[in-house]
C-alpha cells in the first residue's frame, strides 16, 4: 500500500517509469495500475447511466439527434451518458396516450461490451417489482445497437429526495425498507445488483423510491470476479471490501452497500467520507483495514452530532462489517432487524457487536492480549460460582446462532449451485428451479457426511425445493442424505432432516413413518427445549397436520391451540413467522367450519403482518384466502369471488406462476363457475391447469380437481359432450381415493349436473343424494360441498 502513496501525486509517465524501477509481482504490479488508472476517473456507470435522472449539466455529445425513432419511441434528448452507453428521454410515437421512456443504448465505441449489455436486459426482462425500473422493451436500432426501452422515473436521489422534504427518520427507514423489499425480490431470482447507490435510486412525486441501472449486476456467477473494483464499474464509497480485493460477489455484497446507504440516509454522508483531497487509494486502504465511526459519532453539515438510536448504530455497523460472513445473512434478515427497532424490540446486531469487535480486537492486538489472557483467567476462575445465572440466556443465545447459521447455509448452498451451473455455462440463462433440479442431488453425493455443515445445506436445499413448490423432489433429496449418513456426527442436524422428511411424508399421508422420525428428533431436541423450541413448535404444527387428515381436525386444532404460547416464544422478534404460523391455526379452523374462532385468529395474524409490512407475503395471500372461504360458507360467492381474484393476483404479481397460484385460479374458478360466468371460470380454470401440469406433472388430485371445475364449466356453456369426455378421462384416477372421499364427492357433483342436462332426472337427483351423503359424512371438512349440493337443488325445475 506504499506504492500507492509514492504514485499517487506523479504524473502518468512518471508513474510508469518509478512502477517499471519497483519490481512489483506481475499480479501486484497490474492491480497497483488498475487503482492508479481509477484515481482520477470514473466507474463505468458513474456518469448518470440511470433511468429518469436528470442530468444537471447535460452532455455535449450524443450519437442519436432529437426526434429520431427507436423501438416505436421518438428521442427527445439525452439525459445520462456512462462509460458503456447512452440514456435518452423519449416518447411513444403515434400513440393515442402519452408514455415515456428511458431509452438507453450502447455507445457507439463501446460495441464490445455488447455481452454486458444484452445480460442486463435478460436480467431486467426477469424483475417485477413496483421499486424496480420496470423493461417495457428491448430489441436493436436502425444503426445496429442494441437498446432497451425502461419505465422513465421522474424524480430525486433518495439522499437529495430526503434533503430536499426534511423527511423525517421514520420516512428514511420506510424508503429504506421499500429498497430492501426491492433488492431482496432480485436476491430471489437470483440477481446480485451490486452497485447500490444513492444515484440509483429514484424517490418519484409519490414518495416511492424506484431501485435502477442494474448495468453491472450479474446473476450469482463467480467466473469473473476476479477484477479490481476500479475494473468492475462500481462506484467506491458503496464497494464492499472483497468487490475492491477481487473477492467473491455474494449476496453479502449488497448489504454491506445497502449499510453504506442507510448511513448516508441517517448521517448526511457515507461512511467513509471520501469527499475533499484524500487519493483514492489511501481511501481504499482504510476501507480496507479500518472500522468506519458509527452514524451517531458523524456531524451534519452544520457540524452538529448525529442524533439516532444505539440500535440503529448496531444495525448500520453489522451490515458494513469488513467480512460477509459477518454480516446480515440476507436482506430479509436486515430489514427485519429495522423492524424490530421500529417496534421497540431487541435487534440481532446488539447481540453479536460486542463479540464481534472484540475478535476484530484480538486479531489487531493478538500478542499483548496473549500475555493478558493469563490475568483475565486467573479472574475468571473466581467467577464460576454465578455462571448458572448466563445458562438461560445462553440457550437463547445458542438458538439465535443456529438460526443464523442455517440462513448462512442457505447462501452456501446457492453459491454451491451456481458455481456448478457456472462450469456448465448455465448461470446466465438457467431457471431457480431447474437449477436445483440439476444440482442439488449431486451435491448430496458430494458432501461429507462428518463435515458437520453438511446437514444445514442439506436442510436449505430441501427448503429451496419447498419455496419453488417440488415436494417430491425435496422428500428424495432429504431420504438420500439421510441414507447416506449426512449428520451422524451432527444429532442436531440430523434431527432437523428428520423433521423436514416428517413433514413431506405427513403430507403424503406416511403417517406411521412421519411419527418415527419425529420422535427421533425429539429425542435430540429433549436435551435443550429452549434451543430447539423452533424445531418443536414446528414439530407439533406437522403432528397437527396430520390429525386433520386423519379426520380428526380438533385434536390437531387443540395442539396448535397448546402449543400456540410457545411458538409465541420462538417467534418472538419475527411477526411474519409467527404470523405464519396463526395463519395455520386459522386454516385449521377453518376447514373445521369453526368459522368465528377461525375470524378472531385470522384478524391475529393480519395484526402481525401489518407489523412488519409484509401483508404482500405467502402468509398474507394465505389470510386473504381464508377470508375468501368464509364469505363463501356464509354464502357470499361475489365477496368470495373478489378477494380470491385479488389474491391470485397477487400471487401472479410477486411471485409468477406456481402450483399456489393454479390452486387460486382453481379456486376463483369455482366461484365464477358459481356466479354464472362460466366462460371467464374456464378461462381460470384452463391457466390453472396449465400451470398445475407444468409445476406439479399430469398427475395428483390439484389436476383432477381442476379437470372436474373445468367440466362443469363446459357444461354451463353447454359443451356437454366436451364436459362428459373430460369426466370420463378424470372419472378411474377420482375413484382410487375411494368412495367416500371428498374427491369422489366432487366427481358426483358433476356427475348430477350431466345426468339432468341430458335429461335423466331421477338419476341425477340419486347421484345428488349420494354425493350429500359422502359431505355428510365428512363433518365440518364436507360444510363447503354441501353448499353446492344446496345450489344444484335449488337450479332443479
Amino acid at each position: 500500500m506504499e506504492a500507492f502513496d509514492t504514485l499517487t501525486d506523479l504524473t502518468p509517465a512518471a508513474r510508469s517509469a518509478r512502477l517499471a524501477r519497483l519490481d512489483l509481482e506481475p499480479l501486484l504490479a497490474d492491480r497497483l495500475r488498475a487503482m492508479l488508472a481509477a484515481e482520477g476517473g470514473e466507474g463505468l456507470l458513474d456518469a448518470g447511466l440511470t433511468a429518469g435522472a436528470e442530468a444537471e449539466t447535460p452532455p455535449e455529445y450524443a450519437s442519436l439527434d432529437p426526434g429520431t425513432v427507436v423501438g416505436g419511441f421518438r428521442v427527445e434528448r439525452l439525459i445520462g451518458r456512462g462509460g458503456m452507453g447512452e440514456v435518452y428521454l423519449a416518447h411513444r410515437d403515434g400513440a393515442d396516450f402519452d408514455q415515456r421512456a428511458a431509452l438507453k443504448l450502447l455507445r457507439p465505441e463501446a460495441a464490445e461490451r455488447f455481452g454486458l449489455f444484452s445480460a442486463e436486459r435478460r436480467m431486467l426482462a426477469g424483475l417485477e417489482h413496483p421499486s424496480i425500473a420496470r423493461l417495457i422493451d428491448g430489441g436493436v436500432a436502425p444503426d445496429g445497437r442494441p437498446y432497451m426501452l425502461m419505465d422513465y422515473i421522474e424524480g430525486q436521489e433518495i439522499n437529495r429526495w430526503c434533503a430536499a422534504h426534511r423527511a423525517d427518520l421514520p420516512t428514511r427507514l420506510g424508503l429504506f425498507l421499500e429498497l430492501c423489499d426491492a433488492v431482496a425480490y432480485a436476491h430471489a431470482r437470483l440477481v446480485i445488483h451490486r452497485d447500490i447507490k444513492p444515484a440509483n435510486i429514484l424517490v418519484d412525486a409519490s414518495g416511492r423510491g424506484h431501485l435502477l441501472d442494474f448495468g453491472v449486476a450479474r446473476l450469482l456467477d463467480t467466473r469473473e470476479e476476479t477484477r479490481p473494483v476500479t475494473d468492475a464499474g462500481l462506484t467506491p464509497q458503496y464497494a464492499a471490501p472483497e468487490q475492491i480485493e477481487g473477492g467473491e460477489i455474494t449476496v453479502a455484497t449488497d448489504i454491506y452497500a445497502l449499510g453504506a446507504l442507510l448511513y448516508e440516509l441517517l448521517a448526511g454522508h457515507g461512511p467513509w467520507q471520501l469527499g475533499g483531497d484524500a487519493p483514492l487509494p489511501t481511501v481504499l486502504r482504510r476501507m480496507l483495514y479500518e472500522e468506519p465511526r458509527p452514524p451517531s459519532e458523524a456531524v451534519d453539515e452544520s457540524g452538529k452530532p448525529v442524533r439516532i438510536a444505539s440500535d440503529l448504530d448496531a444495525i448500520v455497523m453489522k451490515a458494513l462489517r469488513r467480512e460477509p460472513g459477518q454480516r446480515y445473512s440476507s436482506v430479509e434478515a436486515f430489514a427485519a432487524d429495522i423492524r424490530r427497532f421500529q417496534a421497540c424490540l431487541p435487534v440481532e446486531a446488539r447481540a453479536g457487536a460486542l463479540g464481534y469487535r472484540i475478535r476484530r480486537y484480538l486479531r489487531r492486538n493478538r500478542w499483548g492480549v496473549a500475555a493478558a489472557s493469563l490475568i483475565i483467567g486467573a479472574l475468571l476462575a473466581g467467577g464460576i460460582g454465578i455462571a448458572w445465572q448466563a445458562q438461560r440466556a445462553a440457550a437463547e443465545r445458542d438458538a439465535a446462532m443456529a438460526q443464523a447459521e442455517r440462513a448462512e447455509a442457505v447462501n452456501q448452498a446457492m453459491m454451491l449451485m451456481f458455481r456448478e451451473a457456472s462450469d456448465r455455462g448455465q448461470a446466465d440463462s438457467i431457471t431457480a428451479r431447474a437449477l436445483i433440479d440439476s444440482t442439488a442431488s449431486r451435491m448430496v453425493g458430494s458432501l461429507d457426511p462428518d463435515d458437520g455443515k453438511s446437514s444445514a445445506i442439506i436442510a436449505a436445499l430441501s427448503d429451496l425445493y419447498i419455496l419453488t413448490e417440488n415436494l417430491p423432489a425435496s422428500q428424495a433429496l432429504l431420504e438420500n442424505a439421510l441414507a447416506r449418513g449426512i449428520g451422524r456426527n451432527d444429532p442436531p442436524g440430523a434431527s432437523r432432516l428428520k423433521l423436514k422428511l416428517a413433514q413431506a411424508y405427513g403430507a403424503t399421508r406416511r403417517f406411521d413413518e412421519a411419527r418415527r422420525l419425529l420422535k427421533e428428533a425429539r429425542a435430540v431436541w429433549v436435551a435443550a427445549p429452549d434451543r430447539y423450541r423452533v424445531e418443536r413448535v414446528e414439530a407439533a404444527s406437522a403432528e397437527a397436520y396430520m390429525l386433520r387428515l386423519e379426520g380428526k381436525a380438533d385434536a390437531g386444532i387443540a395442539l396448535l391451540m397448546e402449543t400456540m404460547p410457545e411458538a409465541e416464544q420462538a417467534y418472538a422478534t419475527n411477526s411474519r413467522d409467527l404470523a405464519t404460523r396463526t395463519a395455520n391455526l386459522a386454516t385449521h379452523l377453518v376447514m373445521a367450519n369453526r368459522i368465528n374462532e377461525a375470524e378472531k385468529v385470522i384478524d391475529r395474524a393480519e395484526t402481525l403482518l401489518s407489523r412488519s409490512d409484509a401483508m404482500r407475503s405467502p402468509a398474507g395471500l394465505t389470510l386473504e384466502k381464508l377470508r375468501a372461504s368464509i364469505l363463501a360458507r356464509r354464502g357470499d360467492i361475489a365477496g368470495a369471488e373478489a378477494l380470491f381474484g385479488k389474491a391470485a393476483a397477487m400471487r401472479r404479481e410477486l411471485y409468477g406462476p406456481s402450483y399456489s397460484l393454479a390452486v387460486d385460479l382453481l379456486q376463483h374458478g369455482r366461484m365464477l363457475n358459481q356466479l354464472g360466468r362460466p366462460a371467464e371460470a374456464l378461462k381460470s380454470i384452463d391457466e390453472a391447469r396449465t400451470m398445475a401440469v407444468t409445476n406439479f406433472g399430469p398427475k395428483g388430485s390439484l389436476l383432477q380437481l381442476i379437470d372436474l371445475a373445468r367440466a362443469e364449466a363446459l357444461l354451463r356453456l353447454d359443451r356437454n359432450s366436451e364436459a362428459q369426455a373430460v369426466l370420463i378421462e378424470v372419472e378411474p384416477k377420482i375413484r382410487e381415493y375411494g368412495r367416500q372421499s371428498a374427491e369422489n364427492g366432487a366427481l358426483l357433483l358433476v356427475r348430477s349436473q350431466i345426468d339432468a342436462r341430458n335429461g335423466r332426472r331421477a338419476a341425477a337427483a340419486a347421484v345428488l343424494d349420494e354425493a350429500q351423503a359422502i359431505f355428510r359424512a365428512l363433518g365440518p371438512a364436507g360444510a363447503g360441498y354441501l353448499q353446492s349440493v344446496d345450489a344444484l337443488r335449488r337450479e332443479e325445475p
